[in-house]
């Protein structure tokens, strides 16, 4: 072969691949070249191609070439690595040698050579065979490792879910629904995609984070996300629901009963067009006219029962959950009433006897209204010209627990027709029915009034022993209206009915005049009893002096009948003198006597004597003896 040496020293040696080559200086300075074909043996130098890594999609193919050098270059085994783990040995593959058959240590002739194959090809490449690739490269000589390992990305579309916060938010109110990689290479997402229940949400963007402000009921539902990376688009996310509570509805109010009527159950039921979310638990009713407790009315349905008239007017109601109180409804209560007497006819009525004119008055409550009519006996006084009727409607009056009524008046003169042609008459005013009941009437006795007259007791004088107990005495008066009794003694009220009774024993204190009074709207009348209580004298002496300082001594008595005799005693001896007593009383004059004495007096009666009453006297002025006795003139009969 030839060759142009590079120029080199004597005597030195180079080395090509394959090929040893000795330069030596000649004798006569030239230079001598010889050269020796050598086979170096060395193990595999390798390495992984592409030295850049390979980017794939998920479901593409990368190829992986394990590169090597070697002598001998038919290597017995090539092997893969995945992250420092065998991953794969190559399958050997037939090749034909390329060396020179006939170099020395050259491989034998004989046939083709197998060599295992170093190309990883992975088709339909999955996420999980990502990561870092090596290997190494085993000949006869030995093993060589690569020098470098690669990066295999596989990129693939990532997974997403959906954060709705909060999950549970009141209308009106904002929620926040983010997309976030649950999984994905690369995990970045380039875009977002919005759903509610499976259509694209209005304005939703391609952000991972929305905001729904102002939140409407229409907004509840599930929400789902699709993210994008290079890899592309991730399938839908589990839905995530947003609950939007709301308050209930508008409410309107309906009457349960066909109609509703005094005096008996009324119920009211409160409907929602939209029971909310959640549901209406409680109902709120409310009446600027009736006082309702929510403790117990909180329900659907409110229950009266037995209405009066102030249960009329205007009802609200509204539903209420956790979120608040939804638009009320009103409905106006609208009560009806059979025909019912509000003030009846009394059983007796009139007028006074000097009166000019009389009117009657029945107050009938019938919703819907009725008609009155009066009647004198049997005959109907609708078109009559002497009777007068007139009539009066009346609004609903709840303080009196009254519906619509009618006043019906009937009056007449009583300067037509002598007065005493009406007593005794009866007038009746009748209703007409309504829709609710039948009619009603109510009757009355008229009579001609005057005050108390023909006034008598049944004892114009009593006399009664003490100690006894009188009989009843009896008053009586003729009047219209009836009269009203009384019995005094004085100032002092004894009974309120036309009968006295003293029903104990009577005392002498209780004689005297008893009056029976009667009296009526139109004036009164008076009767008198007088009681006397006849008993035995009672008296009693005092001492006195006359003009010529005379002592003089005075009995008096208390008797009925009156006291007949008077008896004077000096130390229990009777006085034999001459005197002169009165109806109760008897003076005697003592004189010139000073000797100490008791004196007594009795009295008499019809009855019998008194108990002796007695003074005793320790001196008189005057004379030692007793002169002269007498009795003065001039007795005193009013003491």
């Amino acid at each position: 072969m030839g060759c142009v040496a590079p120029q080199l020293q004597q005597n030195t040696n180079a080395y090509f691949p394959g090929t040893r080559v000795h330069w030596k200086s000649g004798s006569e300075g030239q230079t001598l070249l010889k050269i020796q074909l050598l086979n170096v043996v060395n193990p595999p130098s390798v390495s992984v191609l592409p030295a850049d890594g390979i980017i794939v999609n998920e479901t593409g193919e990368a190829v992986l070439t394990c590169s090597f050098s070697a002598n001998p270059p038919n290597v017995t085994e090539v092997v893969w690595y995945k992250n420092g783990i065998p991953a794969k040995k190559s399958n050997s593959m037939p090749v034909s040698s390329s060396l020179p058959k006939n170099l020395k240590g050259g491989p034998p002739s004989a046939g083709p050579t197998f060599v295992p194959s170093n190309k990883l090809v992975l088709d339909g490449i999955v996420r999980a065979e990502a990561g870092y690739y090596s290997c190494h490269v085993r000949n006869a000589f030995g093993r060589g490792n690569s020098t470098n390992n690669i990066t295999v990305d596989v990129l693939y579309p990532p997974t997403v879910r959906v954060g709705v916060t909060p999950s549970v938010a009141a209308e009106s109110s904002e929620a926040v629904l983010t997309c976030d990689p649950v999984d994905g290479n690369p995990a970045l997402l380039m875009a977002v995609r919005w759903h509610h229940d499976g259509e694209p949400v209005p304005g939703g963007g391609e952000k991972t984070r929305l905001t729904l402000r102002n939140l409407t009921r229409d907004q509840s539902g599930n929400y789902t996300c699709r993210g994008l990376n290079t890899a592309g688009w991730s399938i839908d996310s589990k839905p995530q629901y947003l609950d939007i509570h709301y308050p209930p509805g508008s409410a309107s109010i309906s009457q349960l009963e066909p109609v509703a009527v005094k005096g008996q159950k009324v119920t009211l039921s409160c409907q929602l067009d939209d029971l909310g979310h959640p549901p209406a638990s409680r109902y709120l009713w409310e009446s600027p006219t009736r006082a309702i407790s929510n403790n117990g009315s909180s329900n659907q349905v409110l229950s009266m029962g037995r209405v009066n008239a102030s249960a009329e007017g205007v009802y609200f109601c509204a539903g209420r959950n956790d979120v608040g109180t939804g638009p009320l409804g009103h409905f106006t209560l609208k009560l009806s009433a059979p025909p019912s007497f509000v003030r009846a006819l009394p059983p007796e009525s009139g007028a006074a006897r000097n009166a000019s004119s009389v009117r009657l008055m029945c107050h009938v409550e019938c919703d819907p209204l009725c008609n009155v009519t009066w009647f004198r006996g049997g005959d109907s006084l609708h078109e009559s010209k002497f009777f007068v009727t007139e009539t009066l409607l009346l609004d609903p009056d709840p303080k009196r627990n009254v519906l619509r009524s009618v006043v019906s008046s009937l009056s007449w003169s009583l300067s037509h027709l002598p007065a005493t042609s009406f007593d005794f008459s009866t007038f009746t005013c009748l209703s007409s029915a309504n829709a609710l009941g039948p009619p009603v009437n109510s009757s009355t006795l008229f009579r001609i009034e005057y005050p108390p007259e023909n006034i008598r007791v049944s004892l114009n004088s009593l006399d009664v022993m003490e100690g006894d107990t009188p009989e009843d005495v009896v008053c009586s008066a003729s009047a219209f209206p009836p009269g009203h009794y009384l019995w005094t003694v004085g100032e002092t009220v004894l009974s309120r009915t036309h009968v006295l009774s003293f029903n104990n024993s009577v005392t002498r204190d209780m004689a005297g005049n008893y009056s029976c009074i009667v009296h009526n709207a139109h004036g009164h009348a008076r009767a008198d009893l007088l009681l006397r209580v006849s008993h035995r004298p009672e008296c009693s002496i005092r001492k006195d002096y006359d003009d010529q300082r005379n002592v003089v001594l005075i009995c008096r008595s208390m008797a009925h009948p009156p006291v007949t005799n008077f008896s004077w005693f000096r130390d229990n001896a009777s006085l034999n003198v001459l005197q002169r007593s009165g109806r109760h009383e008897s003076t005697l004059v003592l004189k010139g006597d000073d000797n100490p004495a008791r004196y007594s007096c009795v009295s008499s009666n019809a009855f019998g004597p008194s108990d002796p009453c007695k003074l005793q006297l320790t001196s008189l002025p005057g004379m030692s003896a007793l002169q002269h006795v007498s009795l003065l003139n001039g007795l005193h009969s009013s003491r």
